[in-house]
């Protein structure tokens, strides 16, 4: 991690770019809160990028660190900053006329490594992030003239396999009463998005402004968006009361938390939603399981895949993804004939060998 807490109020930069076999780095200690820290950050990684910008105009690309050094001062990394941070790590002293051999190897090495966080063995969904990142860096020297092709571009994904995990009606009521009882904050935002398709950041940004009590929709601008685009999310009728109580009261946001006489954004209530989940006896499921949860309910309640891929502000119709919902659907329309429908058929439906065959079953 480029900025790490050493102690309370105190925090380290340690920023690195690698150009033409040699690096650029920043390492310095800070105080203040994590926000100031972040500042900081990001301020010092636009400088020494620019300052790598300027020499990676000027020369040729050799190494895979400097193509990833390439595209971060060119892109936004945003949330996967900690996979090129990685990538750099590993692979970036890597020249590139031998990197598809050394990343392939590298990727066999990652398939059986655990995350730092979670302790379990790498999704294949992960392994694929790293490469989709490393082809934009390297097709990005393409386009520029840094290189002349992309040694990974022959590179196969990992196939994954989506997850499946929906809740019972049984297990939906369980959870949301242990919610209630032991973090009644959540309650609304689990109300919600059990029934309406959400990214989690986009829920913890939603505010009051955004909220239309007339037509009962909530407007999310583009900038807070995964895509970019601007999603409205419906409101259902049982949420209603939840979110008018809200506008009766100073909170900016539409889900909140009291602190005190302060009304603060729920932040990050993963170990209060995990607390939950154990006290009401479910195992394996996560908050983003609920956006398929509510994907599925909305597809398989009649309405169109066009309509809920746009409520859920994918760019894609996943109707055929989620929880093979085409299966569910076609499962449900299955028509059983009564059991007299072959002791005694309607004259002319059976006919020829297959009336001899049934009579001789008989």
């Amino acid at each position: 991690m480029s900025l790490k807490q050493i102690s309370a109020g105190r925090w380290r930069l340690d920023i690195r770019e690698w150009h033409d076999g040699r690096e650029y780095r920043c390492r310095r200690n800070v105080e203040g809160s994590h926000k100031a820290a972040r500042a900081i950050h990001d301020e010092e990684v636009k400088k020494l990028h620019a300052k790598v910008l300027r020499k990676s105009n000027s020369l040729t690309i050799s190494t895979f660190g400097q193509a990833l050094s390439a595209y971060t001062t060119r892109n936004d990394t945003g949330s996967s900053a900690p996979l090129f941070d990685r990538l750099q790590k590993d692979l970036g002293h890597v020249p590139i006329e031998e990197l598809a051999a050394r990343y392939d190897r590298w990727a066999g090495l990652m398939r059986h490594a655990k995350g730092q966080r979670t302790g379990r063995q790498l999704a294949a969904a992960t392994l694929n992030r790293y490469l989709a990142w490393s082809c934009a860096a390297l097709n990005l020297c393409v386009r520029h003239g840094f290189i002349e092709a992309n040694p990974l571009r022959h590179l196969r994904k990992h196939r994954e396999i989506p997850r499946s995990r929906l809740l019972s009606e049984e297990e939906k009521a369980r959870l949301l009463d242990v919610v209630q009882r032991e973090a009644p904050h959540l309650s609304p935002l689990l109300s919600f998005t059990l029934q309406v398709p959400c990214r989690r950041g986009e829920v913890l940004a939603m505010r009051r402004e955004w909220y239309d009590p007339f037509n009962s929709i909530i407007t999310i601008p583009a900038e807070y968006t995964k895509n970019k685009s601007v999603v409205v999310k419906p409101v259902p009728p049982d949420c209603r009361e939840y979110f008018q109580g809200v506008l009766r009261t100073e909170s900016p946001y539409l889900f909140y938390r009291r602190e005190r006489r302060r009304y603060v954004p729920l932040g990050n209530f993963r170990k209060s939603l995990g607390r939950c989940l154990r006290h009401a006896g479910i195992n394996d499921w996560h908050f983003h399981d609920g956006r398929r949860q509510a994907y599925t309910a909305l597809i398989l309640g009649g309405n169109s895949p066009a309509v809920v891929q746009k409520v859920s502000g994918h760019r894609t119709d996943m109707s055929k993804v989620y929880l093979n919902i085409g299966g569910m659907q076609a499962a449900a329309a299955v028509k059983f004939g009564r059991e007299d429908a072959i002791s005694d058929p309607k004259p002319g439906i059976l006919t020829g060998h297959l009336k001899t065959a049934i009579s001789g079953s008989l």
